[in-house]
This record gives C-alpha cells, structure tokens and sequence, in this order.
C-alpha cells in the first residue's frame, strides 16, 4: 500500500501512480471550477502540444467525467493515449460532450487570450 500527500490531503493505493492519482483527484476535487480553469489554463498553451494523456486526466479535473466514459470516448474516437495533440484540438474534440460547457468555457477564454 502506497500514501500519498498534497497539502492536507491524503490518498492510498496500490501502487505509487494510484496514491498520486488519487491524491490528485482529491485536490481539484477541493477547488472551485474557476480555480481547476485558471489551472488548467496555466499548465496548458493553446497552440501547445502535450500527451493525450493528460487532457485524459485533466478532462475528469474540468469535467467530472468518468474514467470509463473517457476510455468510450477515446475508444470511439481512435484516440492514441500514448500519442499527443494540441491543447485546441482537445478543446474542440471534447466541447460538445459530456459537461461540454465546461470545455466552451475555458475554449472561450483561451480564444480571448490568445488573440
């Protein structure tokens, strides 16, 4: 059994990767949607390139979407989790599914910015 910590919070797991995986879900749990946004905005450059991966990761942050709704999706979408794409292409595969406004929202925001 793995433990891990951010802050206050705590998380268990099998492995590493789940104690940080856990405990992570726990932190963006705790923050408000305008603070998980302004993340994600931080981490995440609209013309950047970054691993499939973690848009998987960050769709659940935002959203609240389940991991096997996302492994639908990705099925579905012949999506290569080992791959990468830029943060707009997430955006606009993502904005009309589940809690798509969320992803409207941040798509919005990032649009004003980067103009």
């Amino acid at each position: 059994m793995y433990i891990a910590k951010s802050g206050s919070l705590f998380a268990h797991g099998d492995t590493k990767e789940d104690a940080i995986s856990s405990v992570n879900d726990k932190y963006f749990a705790s923050l408000s949607f305008e603070q998980r946004k302004q993340e994600f905005i931080k981490l995440f450059k609209i013309d950047g390139v970054y691993p499939a991966r973690h848009f998987f990761e960050w769709h659940h942050h935002l959203t609240g979407s389940c991991e096997s709704g996302r492994l639908m999706f990705v099925q579905s979408h012949k999506i290569d989790l080992s791959g990468s794409m830029t943060t707009l292409q997430f955006l606009n595969l993502t904005k009309n599914e589940y809690n798509g406004e969320v992803i409207k929202d941040i798509l919005e925001q990032l649009s004003h910015v980067s103009m």
